[in-house]
């Protein structure tokens, strides 16, 4: 074998190693995966409590907590382009697409169990029933709201 075979042979196994590790570099992750957050904590202890905002973007119902808990609500909201408070909108009554359609848009809601009846939360809601409890913001078209209501759920006696 020639010098020239061997330096070319050389040169190919340096280019293949070199290509193995950049290919290694670019796909090692550069850092540690993101562990998913703990699921919410459901069931609350006598007055213990917890924070959450409900999205006015987010349509449909979120499991907050089983009951029996207290709601208090605060916060203002955009609904099609007018604020909103926990209690709707008065100049935008609800209609047949909303949620609750004798309620305003923007009414924050609530109901206990997968099939229970919706209500009106306001700004403070006792429920004394020890099944799931969800709550939902009443619009028909989430695409158009801005802002977020915050909740605090306080665990009841059980």
């Amino acid at each position: 074998m020639s010098v020239r075979t061997i330096f070319a042979i050389g040169l190919v196994v340096l280019a293949v190693f070199l290509v193995g590790v950049r290919v290694w570099i670019v796909n090692t992750p550069d850092e540690k995966p993101v562990e998913p957050p703990p699921p919410p904590k459901l069931y609350l202890d006598a007055g213990e409590q917890k924070m959450m905002d409900i999205s006015a973007t987010e349509p449909g119902w979120t499991l907050v907590a089983h009951g029996p808990v207290t709601i208090e609500s605060s916060g203002v909201i955009n609904v099609g382009g007018l604020e909103s408070d926990p209690r709707g909108n008065v100049n935008r009554p609800g209609d047949a697409k909303t949620i609750l359609p004798n309620l305003p848009y923007g009414a924050l809601l609530a109901k206990v169990g997968e099939n229970g009846q919706p209500f009106a939360v306001e700004w403070y809601s006792q429920i004394s029933m020890r099944e799931m409890v969800y709550v939902a913001i009443n619009d028909s078209d989430y695409s158009d709201n801005t802002g977020a209501y915050t909740i605090v759920v306080t665990g009841g006696r059980k």
